[in-house]
């Protein structure tokens, strides 16, 4: 597991570098994204795979869904939201009803093409690596 957080670090560390003078604002998150996350809870690892919808305040909606690797199926709401500052660095929590999880976006980034987001999150008792492509659809 110690490697999963060092490449973890590693991917972030270099997004943020990419990011540093770049300027963000709430409504660049809005749009259709596919969103994953992969982590490893009680010594198993798993996926979950999100089609979201995120409005230009950050809101998760729509028809937005996810899917883990058990290959289960449910809505999915939440929000992304951007610090206020201009900065490019998210936070925010995806909640779908698989077990009532409620992943959370501690911290992410927004890469300057405004087309992928990186990060980090927590999962119960266990933590995630986050990322989201923007849909071209």
């Amino acid at each position: 597991m110690n490697r999963l957080f060092a490449a973890t670090a590693i991917v972030s560390g270099m997004l943020v570098a990419s990011s540093a003078g770049a300027s963000c604002v709430q409504p660049q998150v809005g749009g259709h994204w596919s969103a994953y996350s992969f982590g490893v809870h009680a010594g198993e690892a798993y996926w979950v795979k999100c089609n979201l919808t995120i409005d230009t305040s950050g809101k998760i909606g729509g028809t937005s869904a996810c899917k883990n690797s058990a290959g289960r199926i449910t809505g999915a709401t939440g929000s992304i939201l951007a610090p206020g500052n201009g900065g490019c660095n998210y936070t925010g929590s995806i909640t779908y009803k698989i077990d009532n999880t409620v992943l959370s976006v501690d911290r992410a980034t927004l890469a300057r093409n405004k087309e992928i987001v990186e990060g980090v999150g927590s999962y119960n008792d266990g933590f995630v690596t986050f990322n989201m492509v923007r849909d071209k659809s």
